[in-house]
């Protein structure tokens, strides 16, 4: 989808949804981020798996941002902050493993840095993230970013209210920060807002899209 689009004419920079990428980038950055866009020479912001020490000493799995230069190289990421409960991790600990045996044990930061595009900075809430109006202030007060890059993974909740719901908590946030926000989805609906909320396009639910803004 990523050539067809890039077939249609040039681009600054190309938006992947969350967790588009599984294998796990092994941290600390800088690392080489060839095998992921292959010859895809534009700039990449895209949603993965990550692992890495943490401060214990163990090995822990992150949900994270990452921006693959044009030279191919991984310099920024962003790791998720806010975790959703019984999905991305269990409240109880391993107690409650044998109700959910399908929830992920990630690690979560504080930490908000931005993806830096040459002069542009860019901030990226996970998911949900994007709707917690108090966390995206704090973001876009320590990031200072000229762009709201959301990425989000809606496949869970099929054809239902839900994606729209989440399009216009990203609206809302365009409005309160007076910035561009781009959405990027797995399943619908990505969309391009500008600073006023309104839709300058977006894909519809269940399909099979690629968006130019």
């Amino acid at each position: 989808q990523t050539r067809e689009l890039l077939a249609e004419g040039p681009l600054d920079l190309v938006v992947w949804p969350e967790t588009v990428y599984t294998r796990g980038i092994q941290g600390p950055l800088p690392v080489a981020g060839h095998l992921i866009r292959r010859d895809i020479e534009v700039p990449l912001l895209f949603g993965a798996a990550s692992v890495r020490s943490a401060p214990d000493g163990r090995t822990r799995k992150y949900n994270s941002a990452f921006l693959i230069a044009a030279d191919g190289t991984i310099r920024d990421g962003y790791d998720k902050n806010l975790l959703v409960p019984f999905a991305e991790r269990l409240p109880f600990g391993d107690s409650l493993r044998p109700l959910f045996p399908h929830a992920q044990d990630f690690g979560a930061t504080d930490a908000t840095p931005p993806l830096v595009l040459g002069e542009w900075r860019m901030a990226t809430p996970i998911c949900y993230e994007a709707a917690i109006p108090g966390f995206v202030r704090r973001m876009v007060a320590e990031a200072q970013p000229n762009l709201l890059v959301m990425l989000s993974n809606d496949a869970w909740f099929g054809d239902s209210h839900e994606p729209w719901i989440h399009l216009a908590v990203a609206r809302m946030r365009a409005i309160e920060h007076h910035r561009f926000v781009v959405r990027a989805t797995n399943s619908g609906v990505s969309a391009v807002v500008d600073p006023a909320g309104r839709l300058v396009t977006r894909s519809g639910l269940l399909t099979r899209e690629n968006l130019r803004g």
